[in-house]
C-alpha cells in the first residue's frame, strides 16, 4: 500500500497538483491600515491588537503584499 500511495503522490506532484491543507483565503485584512500604524511608531503587535487581527496572519499578508 505504501508504495502505491507514494507513487500516486509523486505522479500528482509531477502533474502540478497542489497537495496539503489549503491556505485560508479568509477575510480582507487591513494591511494598509496596519502599515500606517507602524509608520506612526506602533509595533506590528500593537497594530494587530488594535485592528483585532491575528499577528501571524498579518505578517504573512504583509510579506506577500
Amino acid at each position: 500500500i505504501r508504495e502505491r500511495t507514494r507513487a500516486g503522490l509523486k505522479s500528482a506532484r509531477a502533474r502540478g497538483v497542489v497537495l496539503g491543507r489549503p491556505v485560508g483565503t479568509g477575510r480582507d485584512l487591513p494591511v494598509n491600515e496596519c502599515k500606517d500604524m507602524m509608520a506612526e511608531g506602533k509595533s506590528i503587535r500593537e497594530a494587530c491588537r488594535a485592528l483585532n487581527v491575528p499577528l501571524t496572519t498579518m505578517r504573512r499578508r504583509m510579506k506577500a503584499a
